[in-house]
């Protein structure tokens, strides 16, 4: 396993064992940010590193209740964890890409219910 595999297993792990709400998946998904940047060594490690970079800034779009944009960047995220998912094809970036697409749409639920 690539060392930048390691650190996306890490992270994505992380942000798996918290509840998606604004208050929390924020911090969790800059922790996890920081411990992925530019640290990836094919496409699938990077569009899953994509995927928690646009999860992260719509997360704080999202806690500034700016919901549009919020929800555009989680269109965004979730498009970068479906190219992971499919480009990781049988490997632990497939289910880690699938575990985002997941936490994004539960986030575009609670913004358009709170929009």
């Amino acid at each position: 396993m690539h060392p930048s595999e390691s650190w996306l297993a890490t992270a994505s792990a992380a942000l798996d064992h918290h509840p998606p709400i604004p208050a929390t998946a924020l911090a969790h998904a800059q922790v996890a940010r920081r411990i992925c940047h530019d640290r990836f060594a094919d496409s699938a490690n990077r569009y899953l590193y994509l995927g928690l970079r646009w999860e992260v800034e719509a997360l704080e779009v999202l806690a500034a209740r700016d919901w549009a944009e919020a929800i555009k960047g989680l269109r965004i995220a979730c498009g970068a964890y479906r190219l992971a998912r499919h480009c990781g094809r049988g490997t632990w970036i497939e289910r880690a890409g699938g575990r985002g697409v997941r936490r994004c749409m539960a986030m575009g639920v609670y913004a358009l219910g709170a929009g």
